[in-house]
């Protein structure tokens, strides 16, 4: 006998089915991916053209609306202000009737709290500044110059804290501390 064709031949792989159906699948998606998109676009401009118009502003008296004359009143209507506008507007006008010595009669009359925990007027000058702070340059009478460092006067060669004033200058201080001489200005700290 003879062997078949098919024995001798090597093992085929079954044929590919599907790919009918894969290219059918294919135009499916596309059809409904393009009714989404078409049905997206109908729903887009449908609703943009369901807003209103945006309202045009109302001609004021006298003025001409498209060749003829509005009918509004002499009178036009101021536009409606927020409660904090007219609160700021009565603030203003306060402010500019009340004359300056007004104002500072009636600051001086508050009290705040000091950093001690006492009451101080409000007017107090005092300041809260470094106790340590090159206040100012002072020249007495005779010419001698004294640096007024906190409340304290201070000439050459006092000390203060372990820092020895070496100099006192028109607007500087020279300062000696441990073996190192610095200069310091009027407003600025000692150490």
């Amino acid at each position: 006998m003879m062997a078949s064709r098919k024995a001798a031949a090597a093992p085929q792989r079954p044929r590919a089915r599907g790919a009918k159906k894969g290219a059918a699948n294919q135009y499916l998606y596309m059809a409904i991916g393009g009714a989404v998109v078409v049905t997206l676009v109908v729903v887009l401009l449908t609703t943009g053209r369901s807003q209103p118009a945006p309202a045009r502003p109302k001609a004021a008296a006298g003025e001409e609306v498209r060749g003829k004359r509005a009918k509004s009143s002499s009178v036009e209507k101021a536009p409606r202000r927020s409660r904090r506008e007219d609160r700021a507007a009565a603030r203003r006008s306060r402010r500019s009737e009340s004359s300056r010595e007004e104002r500072r009669r009636d600051r001086s009359s508050r009290t705040r709290r000091s950093e001690s925990g006492g009451f101080a007027r409000s007017s107090s000058r005092r300041s809260n500044s470094n106790p340590n702070e090159l206040k100012a340059i002072i020249v007495d009478a005779t010419g001698s110059r004294y640096a007024l460092v906190g409340e304290k006067r201070l000439k050459t060669g006092d000390d203060l804290e372990g820092r020895r004033i070496v100099d006192v200058g028109a607007d500087a201080v020279k300062v000696e501390y441990r073996a190192n001489t610095y200069t310091v200005r009027v407003g600025q700290p000692i150490y």
